[in-house]
């Protein structure tokens, strides 16, 4: 059983300090989650997926192991020694945090319910608030090569192919052949609209925003309980080898 408690803490302690969100505020720290996952998206695909297979793979390791295998422990520990009983009951306390933080997920995923959002107005003003609704649309800063002469294009991205990308200006819909190369230059970048609901009952929309590092203190509660199970199960193994 000691082998296994150890594996057990070795296992959560990695997954603990490389979980995806918290290397990326340890990266990105001050910067829009969005925007980076933007610029990967479009200039760093590989890296992208990657992200989302370690991801993937976080998931199918880390919820087994804290939702079933973790209280298994607990309960072997209570059972065993008197002197244990206290640490259990705090890693008890985690486990039912992380249930209620899975359970709160689901939940939100069926009602439709998302929670609270963060956003950036075209005043330069950020919002908090109830997320009522949000779109996906892709930006496009576009330079092509029309009658001679280079024009320089901005607008939202309708639709691309291997041909020809067609997007929205404010002059309308422009269509830019990419042969014969008349589509000299584009970037691509993703942005998040929302709309949100102040406490007051106004709206506001804007541009959906998540600034890492931007609150370390919820930052740190949000992961605590991933935390305290890390230290409980070391804690489980320096006892058994101590005795």
């Amino acid at each position: 059983m000691l082998y296994v408690v150890f594996i057990f803490a070795v296992l959560m302690t990695i997954l603990y300090f490389t979980e995806p969100e918290f290397t990326l505020r340890q990266k990105y720290r001050g910067q829009d989650l969005y925007e980076i996952l933007s610029d990967e998206e479009h200039n760093h695909r590989l890296k992208l997926l990657g992200r989302g297979l370690y991801a993937i793979l976080y998931s199918l390791v880390y919820y087994p192991i804290s939702l079933i295998a973790v209280p298994l422990i607990i309960l072997w520990a209570i059972s065993n020694e008197i002197g244990s009983q206290i640490a259990s009951f705090i890693a008890i306390a985690a486990v039912l945090v992380l249930l209620f933080q899975f359970g709160q997920w689901l939940w939100q995923m069926i009602t439709g319910n998302k929670g609270k959002a963060d956003i950036l107005t075209d005043d330069g003003k950020r919002y908090r608030g109830k997320l009522i609704s949000e779109d996906k649309i892709v930006k496009v800063d576009a330079t092509i090569k029309d009658a001679g002469e280079d024009i320089h294009l901005t607008g939202i991205l309708l639709g691309e192919d291997d041909d020809k990308v067609i997007m929205l200006t404010s002059e309308g819909v422009k269509i830019a052949h990419k042969h014969p190369y008349d589509l000299i230059h584009m970037d691509k970048k993703t942005i998040i609209n929302a709309e949100i609901e102040l406490k007051d009952g106004s709206r506001k929309t804007g541009r959906k925003i998540y600034i890492l590092g931007d609150k370390p203190a919820k930052d740190f509660l949000r992961n605590l309980p991933d935390l305290l199970l890390v230290l409980y199960l070391w804690y489980l193994v320096v006892v058994q080898f101590i005795n």
